[in-house]
């Protein structure tokens, strides 16, 4: 997709709180491609030079897992497979994923437990943007859909 995706109300208390989402990458002829994307909490966020900065805290954070559908309790991806820096308390997570072969990962975006339920938190908003693929032998034929 080459839209950005924003979901703007924080799930009910009763859900389990992620939004999840299919990526399928195919290298194509290449041999290894890097998907890059990244989100933004809350979406509306003051973004410049790959920083972004908001008076509130990000709601959210980045699961991805190539096997099932990622939980916070899981172990999800090892950062061989990617970068997904949950660690710090940022408004913009990038979403970096190395593939060498044609597959399929699950990304979730799981709401912060002290945001469940809560809808009018503007840290309850969150921008999905796809990005770019990249490939050092750019050769025909990958692909990145979300």
């Amino acid at each position: 997709s080459k839209s950005d995706m924003v979901r703007d109300v924080c799930p009910p208390p009763t859900q389990n709180g992620v939004h999840y989402f299919a990526v399928d990458i195919d290298p194509g002829l290449s041999s290894e491609v890097t998907m890059h994307a990244y989100t933004v909490s809350p979406e509306d966020s003051a973004c410049a030079l790959g920083r972004c900065e908001s008076n509130v805290t990000s709601g959210y954070d980045v699961l991805m897992a190539d096997d099932c559908l990622p939980t916070l309790d899981g172990p999800g991806l090892e950062l061989t497979n990617g970068m997904i820096p949950n660690q710090r308390n940022t408004t913009l997570k990038q979403i970096v994923v190395k593939m060498r072969e044609k597959g399929r990962l699950i990304l979730g975006l799981a709401i912060k437990a002290q945001f469940a339920g809560d809808g009018d938190s503007p840290s309850c908003s969150i921008r999905l943007v796809p990005g770019a693929l990249e490939s050092t032998t750019f050769a025909s034929g990958s692909s990145c859909v979300i």
